[in-house]
Formats: C-alpha cells, sequence, structure tokens
C-alpha cells in the first residue's frame, strides 16, 4: 500500500485510481445459473445451503430463491433442457 506523509507528519493510505475497465468484457462475463448450482451440486451441497448465496429470482429482481424455489427452478431447467437435447441450453 502506498503511504503518504500528512502536514503534521502522521502517514496516512493513499487512494490509487483503479484502471477503467472496457465494457463489454470477458472478465465481467455472467455465468450461467444452471452451470452454478450444478457446480454446487457436484461439489455435494444441498439447496437449501446453495440458497443461502441469495441468487435473485427473474420474475421478481431483487427477491432471493428459498431453497424449495431453487429446487423446483433447478428440476424444471434440467426437464427443459434435456427435451431441447442442448448441453449448454442457450436459446438459439
Amino acid at each position: 500500500m502506498p503511504w503518504a506523509r500528512t502536514v503534521h507528519g502522521a502517514a496516512t493510505v493513499t487512494r490509487l485510481l483503479k484502471p477503467a475497465w472496457p465494457r463489454g468484457s470477458a472478465a465481467l462475463a455472467m455465468p450461467d445459473l444452471f452451470a452454478v448450482i450444478t457446480y454446487f451440486r457436484a461439489r455435494g451441497d444441498g439447496f437449501a445451503r446453495i440458497a443461502r448465496i441469495g441468487f435473485e429470482r427473474d420474475d421478481e429482481p431483487g427477491k432471493p430463491f428459498s431453497a424449495r424455489g431453487l429446487k423446483a427452478w433447478y428440476e424444471a431447467e434440467m426437464q427443459r433442457r434435456r427435451s431441447t437435447g442442448t448441453a449448454s441450453g442457450k436459446r438459439r
């Protein structure tokens, strides 16, 4: 951390400017919610533990999924992806 001395001699931390991120950067890409839930399920985490992270619902932004709602959404999404036959689930 960079330090600076004040007029009175006390050391203080100076602020560094953060570099500007270019818009549309791949570093800021949002992962697919289904892939994130699948990752946690593969680790052995239950829906109650995953729901504590606070994933927001599409129908009501700002309101997180409950464990029961997350499980219902995940199973419906899994069924939808099986019926369409796409592994990634992206609509074309």
